[in-house]
């Protein structure tokens, strides 16, 4: 089968099995797995039909290595600080524990060779990061301390499995030195140092450069060079190409760039590990699996409860308590994606015989399949300890403060954001800009204002501005569809964050409040009165009549915008209260019989008139007393009845 083909096959059995796998709702990677093996199993009962494995092979590496670099990108230190004793250090002890148990399991139990079954061993010390996130987000837990603590043992154990991987494939140079088997290791942290030290001097400003030609598809093109290009070179270091493109996601994170590259390389992403999970499930041997099944499934508990069990006890040890060790002993369950890395790399060199690698492919692929069922039994079981052991979950561990809380986010609207960015800095608010455009991004830096650089209508972008925690987003995009994405993936993350807005139209304005959002601002409407202000003005019209006459258009056009349905009582009575106290502006001639004197004797004859203001050049006086002394050029705000006005602007000498 040409690769032609063989792509056509695995595209549309991800596609059904991933539709599949939606509609029982489990994670898609499950029905991409299942897809794989149906394949599989078509393709060894059809004549003539050969797929070859070796270039599956290589896609199935690009697709784990954009994997891995994605998670590096979601890699944050931030994430891990809060939960660092159990992420660190629990994961460094929890590893070689794993290890040293399967490694019994395997030559004790199974009667495997004592070094094939130490290389094999370190297949099954991680967790699959891929099938915990989607666990964790199909049940709404990515936030909470039990997620957070599940993400960083993932990715600990990540970091730590390929250089243990490379330290077990030279175990076997021990007898030419000690020395020459730590060869490779040296190599590879001495790549890895050399990489955190120059990579932040190179890699930002490339990113930079191509940013500046605002493009996205050359943008998204630099970024994939960089991540597969680290991992080329790690693969000539004695590492793995997956590693070195985890590596790059890292050195990525902390730069600016981290989260726009992360929502560019999600489709591709996508994409390829849709193509790495499928040709895995290609690979399994389903005869093998059925004619060793027992085998296979004791496999699976014994290495998953390997895992799970000291992960569970660390938890407790380390005082992590209510829901936390639980999540650990069922959520942890999968063995993790590099699991195949470490296997394919023990087969290629011949440390692994066919039958063995085959035995535990099968094994992790089980495990993987078997990890969403799994871990569903997380919140039976903890509910089952709080019944029957209240005590044991009355300990709590409280996550900090983040950094970035009660914060109003800043989405789209380019020069205009850095106007309400100013207002939040003088009211004092917590703000963050996200800006789509790389220019006024580095502009934006450059001034010191708090930004991120991406699309503010993707949810990774939003999460990154911790939307969660938001107390407000504005939405202020040149394009309607856009600040409606942002309020609809805004809501998703946060369903309780307030939302100001804007739309160019009547019609815009009207869709606003199919989205439940009442605050909209009209700039064309608000332009066209202020071009008319200056116009007038230079028609020789008062102030006081532009004032007045815009006024009364805005209120006409502009305030139903601002009121909900829920509100329309209200409404009605909140118009009638404004119609009596409505204000106008009157100024006071240079022949006026007030100018130079105080509001008494036969103005207050006149009726109800009540001034509650005073414009002096660019001084407001709110409610001058019986006392002040008015001047030429003053301008009163005026509540009276329209008769009583009428009286007293005749007095000014004002058209009122």
């Amino acid at each position: 089968m040409s690769i032609v083909t063989a792509l056509l096959a695995i595209l549309i059995g991800g596609l059904i099995g991933g539709g599949i796998a939606k509609r029982l709702g489990q994670p898609l990677l499950l029905g991409y797995i299942l897809a794989g093996v149906t394949i599989s199993l078509i393709n060894s009962g059809a004549n003539g039909v050969v797929i070859d494995q070796n270039q599956l092979q290589g896609l199935s590496d690009i697709g784990v290595a954009l994997l891995l670099f994605s998670m590096g990108l979601e890699f944050s230190l931030d994430d891990i600080r809060p939960v660092r004793k159990l992420a660190v250090w629990g994961s460094i002890i929890q590893v070689f524990a794993t290890l040293l148990c399967v490694f019994g399991i395997l030559k004790g139990f199974f009667g495997i060779a004592g070094y094939p079954a130490l290389f094999a061993s370190a297949a099954f010390v991680s967790t699959s990061t891929a099938v915990v996130l989607k666990s964790l987000t199909m049940h709404n837990r990515m936030m909470t301390l039990s997620g957070r603590s599940m993400i960083g043992v993932s990715l600990v154990q990540d970091l730590i499995v390929i250089p243990l991987m490379v330290l077990l494939m030279n175990a076997n140079n021990l007898n030419e030195g000690f020395m020459n088997a730590l060869k490779p290791v040296g190599i590879g942290a001495a790549f890895v140092t050399v990489l955190f030290l120059v990579g932040p001097r190179i890699i930002p400003p490339i990113l930079r450069h191509v940013s500046s030609w605002n493009s996205q598809e050359l943008f998204l093109l630099c970024v994939t060079v960089i991540s597969l290009g680290i991992g080329f070179l790690a693969d000539k270091m004695c590492l793995t190409f997956s590693f070195g493109a985890f590596m790059a996601g890292i050195l990525l994170n902390g730069s600016d760039y981290g989260k726009k590259a992360l929502y560019e390389m999600l489709p591709v992403r996508d994409l390829f590990s849709m193509l790495f999970f499928v040709s895995i499930g290609m690979l399994m041997n389903v005869p093998f699996l059925m004619k060793h099944f027992w085998m296979i499934l004791l496999l699976v508990v014994l290495t998953g409860l390997s895992r799970t069990f000291f992960l569970a006890v660390l938890a407790w040890l380390f005082k992590y308590r209510n829901v936390i060790p639980a999540a650990m002993f069922f959520g942890m369950f999968p063995t993790s994606e590099i699991a195949f890395i470490v296997l394919s790399s023990g087969y290629a060199a011949g440390i692994l015989t066919q039958d063995l690698y085959m035995l535990m492919l099968c094994t992790v692929i089980c495990s993987m399949v078997l990890g969403p069922p799994v871990s569903s039994l997380t919140t039976p079981a903890y509910e089952y300890l709080r019944k029957h052991f209240p005590t044991a979950v009355m300990n709590t561990f409280n996550m900090p403060e983040p950094a970035l809380t009660n914060h109003i986010i800043l989405a789209g609207g380019g020069r205009v954001q850095r106007v309400v960015a100013k207002v939040m800095e003088h009211f004092e608010l917590p703000y963050i800009i996200i800006e789509p455009n790389y220019f006024l991004f580095n502009d934006m830096r450059k001034d010191g204002f708090e930004c991120i650089f991406g699309s503010p209508s993707e949810e990774v972008i939003l999460k990154a501005a911790a939307v969660g925690r938001a107390r407000m987003i504005i939405a202020a995009a040149q394009e309607f569809k856009v600040n409606t994405d942002i309020i609809r993936n805004a809501r998703l993350l946060n369903p309780d964050i307030k939302i100001v807005s804007q739309a160019y139209s009547q019609e815009e304005a009207d869709a606003m409040h199919e989205y439940k959002v009442f605050d909209v601002m009209r700039p064309v409407f608000e332009l066209g009165l202020d071009l008319s202000r200056l116009a007038l003005h230079k028609l020789d019209y008062s102030m006081v009549q532009i004032q007045n006459n815009l006024q009364k258009m805005r209120d006409q056009y502009s305030t139903p915008l601002m009121l909900s349905q829920s509100d329309a009582k209200r409404s009605d009575n909140l118009s009638s209260f404004v119609s009596m106290v409505d204000f106008k502006w009157m100024e006071i001639g240079r022949d006026s019989e007030l100018a130079n004197r105080t509001f008494s004797g036969k103005f207050k004859e006149i009726g109800n008139i009540h001034i509650v203001g005073v414009i002096r050049g660019n001084d407001m006086i709110p409610n001058p007393d019986e006392k002040f002394i008015f001047l030429d050029g003053d301008l009163l705000a005026v509540i009276a009845p329209d008769e009583d006005r009428h009286k007293f602007a005749a007095l000014l000498g004002n058209a009122g």
